[in-house]
């Protein structure tokens, strides 16, 4: 055979039924746990009935398939779960970013790409990606004044009777809870939703990331909360019945107060160097 003769694609339909259990994988000295992968054979291609990883930074359950259609095309596919208790460390042992502390996760992951498994790419992606992240710290990101209003919100009574003051004494900016949607096409990742609940604020992101060209052009709505602030600086200056009937009007008008405060920004540009600009009212 010569060197310019293209080796014929592997067929799935003649692959054999494929049990694997692995006891202790590894990667990069990365301990994943135990691994069990099936694989099935049928008239159309292979099916993979369960792929399934336990071990002591994630859960993984998966299933998929490998599929071959009329004129040869090929078509692939993988739907997944993962969980973790402790996101941030396993992105770091991962070695993928450090931009993360805590948040225990769970992701749903559904793709699928014309072509062998290994034909996959930016642009011939298509899928939905759902996550939810518990409480954990952006150590990358100033909140700022956020946090000295974050000192006076009501909502984190308990946290200082507590004497937890860690959201903001430490650096960074602690959330309770991040969560969205996004969804893959033609080489661009769709953030239908992305919203992070934090002491002090409230961000909101939608808009497109460009896969290709590395480009983002987002909207982010940040509601600082300061609600209860002004709750409680009332219930200072008029006493406690004062306080609480501001705080009262405040949450039956729909937190009046903090929507009042909100900014609006558009992000574009490339993803390492983007611009950030102040949307006006007239804008949103």
């Amino acid at each position: 055979t010569s060197a310019n003769t293209r080796r014929a694609p592997a067929d799935p339909r003649q692959w054999p039924p494929l049990t694997l259990a692995i006891d202790a994988l590894t990667w990069h000295d990365v301990p994943l746990g135990r691994l069990n992968i099936e694989l099935t054979p049928d008239a159309a291609g292979l099916t993979l009935t369960g792929l399934v990883l336990h071990g002591p930074l994630l859960r993984v359950q998966g299933s998929g398939h490998w599929r071959v259609a009329a004129a040869n095309a090929r078509h692939s596919a993988f739907a997944g779960r993962l969980v973790s208790a402790d996101f941030g460390h396993l992105l770091r042992q991962f070695r993928l970013s450090d931009a993360l502390d805590g948040g225990a996760a769970e992701m749903m992951l559904r793709m699928e790409w014309p072509g062998d498994p290994d034909s996959w790419s930016r642009t011939n992606l298509r899928g939905q990606l759902e996550l939810t992240l518990g409480a954990g710290r952006l150590p990358q990101l100033e909140p700022g004044l956020g946090r000295l209003l974050g000192m006076f919100n009501l909502a984190t009574l308990e946290r200082r009777l507590a004497l937890d003051f860690r959201d903001v004494l430490e650096p960074g900016l602690h959330f309770d809870r991040l969560s969205g949607q996004i969804s893959f096409a033609d080489g661009q990742a769709r953030i239908a939703t992305l919203e992070l609940r934090a002491p002090v604020a409230d961000l909101q992101l939608t808009g497109t990331a460009d896969l290709v060209a590395q480009e983002w052009d987002l909207v982010l709505h940040l509601t600082p909360k300061i609600g209860t602030g002004v709750a409680l600086a009332s219930g200072v200056a008029g006493g406690p019945a004062v306080g609480a009937a501001v705080w009262l009007v405040d949450k039956a008008a729909g937190d009046a107060v903090d929507r009042l405060s909100r900014h609006d920004y558009r992000i574009l540009g490339p993803w390492r160097a983007p611009r950030v600009e102040r949307l006006d009212t007239n804008q949103r």
